[in-house]
């Protein structure tokens, strides 16, 4: 082997530990990356589609802004009451 190769093994193989844990961190990384990712997509997914229903049921429902409060109440038209006159005590 030549020299240059010689100083490149005996660097390699000094610092192989190090080289060693740093990949293993790299790898731990990018598996978290991979699992926390597709998790937060689907849960921005959901999201999306929550509000959109909200928003749907929110349109659908009638406005009730426009009614009074006299309009609410209902006439006794039928006298469904029982109106008491002073004949009939």
């Amino acid at each position: 082997m030549s020299q240059k190769k010689m100083e490149a093994y005996k660097e390699a193989k000094k610092n192989r530990k190090e080289t060693i844990a740093k990949e293993k961190r790299q790898k731990k990384a990018q598996k978290v990356l991979w699992t926390v990712i597709p998790i937060v997509l689907a849960l921005a997914a959901l999201v999306a589609i929550a509000i959109t229903v909200v928003n749907i049921v929110k349109a659908n429902q009638p406005d009730y802004s426009a009614f009074t409060e006299s309009a609410l109440i209902i006439d006794d038209d039928s006298n469904m009451k029982g109106t008491t006159t002073a004949a009939a005590e």
